[in-house]
């Protein structure tokens, strides 16, 4: 079972939607050992750094400055052009054109290489940065979008 800390009820919402596999489970009680966080926000949980993947909002210094110590594999997601995974663009109606922009791994041990691919997200007006960290989590859960 594959068990994902997120910070907020959106987050957790389009990660249900994308995964649908029956293993994973998410939790918002970050203090409990996780597989993935989605850190879309600055936590006060020192012992959160025991975490296997830290998925990161690279849009906030704060979230980075905050994660900086861990020990964790960290992937950062978010709208610059820094970020792991980012959106090349957001088409209306819930689709984003998400861009992949270094190889990495899923849990499962299967490579993610560069590219670009389409996710359409239901009822998601407003809420990028939900959506941007729960498809870096469900990319490293295995979830192939193309």
């Amino acid at each position: 079972m594959i068990k994902i800390g997120v910070m907020d009820y959106m987050t957790e919402r389009i990660l249900q939607e994308l995964v649908t596999q029956t293993d994973i489970v998410t939790y918002f009680d970050i203090s409990q050992p996780l597989d993935i966080l989605i850190a879309s926000r600055v936590f006060a949980y020192d012992h959160a750094f025991s975490q296997r993947i830290i998925i990161a909002n690279s849009d906030d210094r704060d979230v980075l400055q905050c994660i900086s110590p861990a020990k964790a594999c960290i992937i950062t997601y978010g709208l610059n052009p820094k970020a792991a995974i980012t959106a090349s663009s957001h088409i209306e109606d819930g689709k984003y054109v998400i861009c992949v922009q270094r190889a990495m791994t899923t849990i499962g041990n299967m490579p993610v290489l560069p590219h670009e691919f389409t996710v359409k997200i239901k009822d998601c007006q407003g809420y990028d940065e939900s959506a941007l960290g729960a498809i870096a989590a469900a990319l490293i859960c295995g979830v192939n979008f193309d």
